[in-house]
This record gives C-alpha cells, sequence and structure tokens, in this order.
C-alpha cells in the first residue's frame, strides 16, 4: 500500500484514522498483518484504526494484542540474526527482476558487514526443508509482501527474517528508525546506509565502529563483531 497524494510523510498519519476493508481469507489477513504492523511501529500513529468485513457487514475498532505481541516477535528475531554469522538468501521466483536486484543487495551488504551467505532458490517453504541446511544460522526470505511472513514461524529451528530485518541486524538501521514494511523494494530505495556507501574520510570512524563489540539481548553478553575477527 502507498500513501494517498495529499499525505507527503507516515508522521501525519496521527492526524486520520485508518480503516481497513476486507475478509479474514488468507490473503486479505496477510495485507492487514502488513498494514498494521506498518503503523504499530509508527512513532506517531494513526488516531485509531478501524475494520470492516463487506462479507460480515461488521465494522471493529478493536486492535488485537496478537498484532503488537507479533512486531515484538520481529524485534526478538532480529536481535537473534543480528548474532548470526551466516545467512542464507531465499527467494522463490527468481523471474522478477527486482527481486534478483534485491538478493544482489542483500549478499552485497552481508559481505560488507564481514559475514557470509548462501543463496537458495526454493519453493514452498517448511521447517523440514531448511532444517536441511545446518550451517545456516539465518535466513532472509526475499518475496512479495503477502508471502513475507511465514505461518507457524515458531515451528523454525533458525530465525527466518525480511530483508528490512536484516539490515537492522547488521547495523545499517535502528529499529523503528523508520516504517515496518515488508515490501522488498523498500530495500532499494531506501537510500544511502552504512553498509553500502562509505567515503573516504569516514574510514577511520568506521573502522572503530566494527571493532566495538556489541551487547547482544539474547546472549546477555558482549559479542565481538564478524568484521572485526576476520
Amino acid at each position: 500500500f502507498e500513501l494517498a497524494d495529499s499525505i507527503t510523510s507516515w508522521d501525519q498519519l496521527s492526524d486520520f484514522t485508518v480503516l481497513f476493508v476486507g475478509e479474514s481469507e488468507t490473503t486479505s489477513k496477510r495485507q492487514y498483518v502488513n498494514m498494521m504492523l506498518r503503523f504499530l511501529s509508527l512513532s506517531t500513529p494513526p488516531l485509531a484504526y478501524w475494520t470492516y468485513s463487506p462479507k460480515s457487514n461488521e465494522l471493529s475498532s478493536s486492535t488485537s494484542m496478537i498484532l503488537q505481541k507479533q512486531l515484538n516477535r520481529r524485534f526478538y528475531l532480529t536481535q537473534k540474526a543480528r548474532d548470526a554469522h551466516v545467512f542464507g538468501i531465499l527467494v522463490s521466483n527468481l523471474s522478477q527482476q527486482h527481486l534478483v536486484d534485491v538478493v544482489k543487495t542483500l549478499k552485497a551488504r552481508i559481505q560488507n558487514a564481514g559475514k557470509s551467505s548462501y543463496n537458495f532458490a526454493v519453493g514452498k517453504i517448511n521447517p523440514a526443508k531448511l532444517a536441511n541446511f545446518a550451517e545456516i544460522e539465518c535466513f532472509v526470505l526475499v518475496a512479495c509482501r503477502e508471502h513475507s511472513l511465514l505461518d507457524e514461524e515458531r515451528e523454525y529451528s533458525v530465525p527466518v527474517i525480511t530483508p528490512l530485518e536484516l539490515d537492522v541486524a547488521l547495523g545499517n538501521l535502528e529499529w523503528g528508525s523508520q516504517a515496518y514494511t515488508l515490501d522488498c523494494q523498500d530495500v532499494l530505495e531506501q537510500g544511502r546506509t552504512k553498509s553500502d556507501h562509505r567515503t573516504g574520510g569516514d574510514d577511520e570512524e568506521d573502522d572503530e565502529d566494527e571493532d566495538t563489540p556489541y551487547f547482544s539481548l539474547v546472549s546477555g553478553k558482549y559479542v565481538q563483531k564478524a568484521s572485526a575477527m576476520a
């Protein structure tokens, strides 16, 4: 979904009430989750959220706590991904050029962070299929918005994150610094990042940052960055 022409930034949504029209079937539900995760991550969220079901002719103003819990879960998976050194990039449709471009971009950012990655062209994803790659510590799913979050995600033995979450895990973005999005295209359009662009004058400062250990919220310990150990 995109902002209307009359709204120039996500911050302006604080003056609006959001109305979602749709049913509880899989596609509509995923679209709703995608929209709500984005709104809940805003520093200035909309005034209220409403949902309308044409099928049942019901209008509701309640926001499920499940959505906030899911956003918290995404943050937790991102923190786990921060500790990973080997990533698997999953893509189901290589015929779409923009997805291929996203894969290339992610691979470069992982390499710039001093970590390694492998590409996997997969069909339908399930826990048993991904369990065959024991060396992978975290998977990054490159897919359309409606399929970027897996059903029964807790059944997977390692985190399966989105491209945006990878940028957070690699330190290119701060969690909450921009609206949460499941759109892979945003990875290509989000602008200059620390991993993609380094100027000569900042090399010394970047080296110091790379050598500084970070505190893992998962292990509760300070962890040395992979680039510093290389």
